[in-house]
């Protein structure tokens, strides 16, 4: 049974039905046990940014949870990676673990209230995920978001032009370490084995990859393309129609992983539904 994530545009093809006739298809794969919808954080979020503007919200909601997706958690992933990798002891949410939607809600909505006052989120109902994720939390969440991401790519291209792109590497390794006097070594190990925490590798050279003077709405994109790029060493497919975002990925490929000899993450990568259709036959 194979693990399939949609980035948002995808789940918008399939689920809000802009582009009709794809979620018989996925439905049928997903009752024959061929395999399994995976959802995460990110997804929801975006999902619910469209509260007021998606016309099909409800109905893409409906479908993918009649689905019994699976759930990943995004948030501080490439941070977790790290920590986790170098002590699998710490106490920190797992790293690539898939979980189901009652395991899930006490890890995406840490505040309990939250789950007191919105029994029906258990369900969920379209109706409980809507009060949840009301527009103005969404907008001012935003707007503090769209503030980091400007300081941070900022940062980063003044950053690049007197360091190294590995020294850069080993300064973040060792602020997630806190400091620890392994760091500098550990980071050594971390450059030479890009499948030792994946996700923190991935997301960090494609910011780098990235890392030229954009626009507001182009930098809110590729920071959100790398967000669901980072689950992609802990599934088997992942859809993107993105051109940009799949350039990106075979730059990393072709920069990290196959000289290395680790196979190439393009290998998952699926540009629509047809494609993931055409992968899961070669599989049976």
């Amino acid at each position: 049974m194979r693990t399939v994530y949609f980035d948002t545009n995808a789940y918008v093809d399939a689920f809000e039905d802009r582009k009709p006739g794809l979620f018989p298809r996925i439905k049928q794969k997903v009752d024959s046990g061929a395999m399994i919808t995976i959802g995460s954080d990110s997804l929801l979020l975006e999902v619910m940014n469209g509260l007021t503007t998606a016309p099909n919200l409800e109905l893409g909601l409906t479908r993918f949870f009649s689905l019994d997706p699976k759930w990943l958690f995004v948030a501080a992933l490439g941070a977790r990676d790290v920590i986790l990798t170098f002590d699998p002891i710490v106490q920190t949410d797992p790293v690539g673990a898939l979980f189901t939607w009652q395991q899930v809600l006490p890890i995406f909505f840490q505040e309990p209230l939250l789950l007191l006052v919105n029994p029906d989120l258990h369900i969920p109902t379209v109706a409980a995920l809507k009060s949840l994720f009301s527009a103005p939390r969404l907008d001012n969440s935003e707007q503090r978001r769209d503030a980091h991401l400007q300081n941070q790519r900022h940062g980063l291209m003044k950053r690049l032009e007197t360091e190294s792109k590995e020294q850069l590497f080993t300064w973040l390794v060792t602020r997630w370490l806190n400091g620890h006097p392994r760091s500098k070594t550990f980071a050594d190990e971390l450059l030479a084995n890009p499948d030792r925490a994946p996700a923190f590798r991935l997301d960090f050279e494609l910011e780098c990859y990235l890392a030229k003077p954009r626009n507001l709405i182009t930098l809110k994109n590729e920071h959100l393309d790398r967000v669901h790029a980072a689950v992609i060493p802990f599934v088997d497919f992942f859809i993107t129609g993105d051109a940009a975002l799949r350039k990106a990925l075979e730059w990393y490929d072709s920069t990290v992983r196959l000289p290395v000899g680790r196979k190439p993450y393009m290998a998952k990568v699926c540009k629509d539904w047809s494609d993931v259709e055409d992968r899961l036959s070669e599989a049976s």
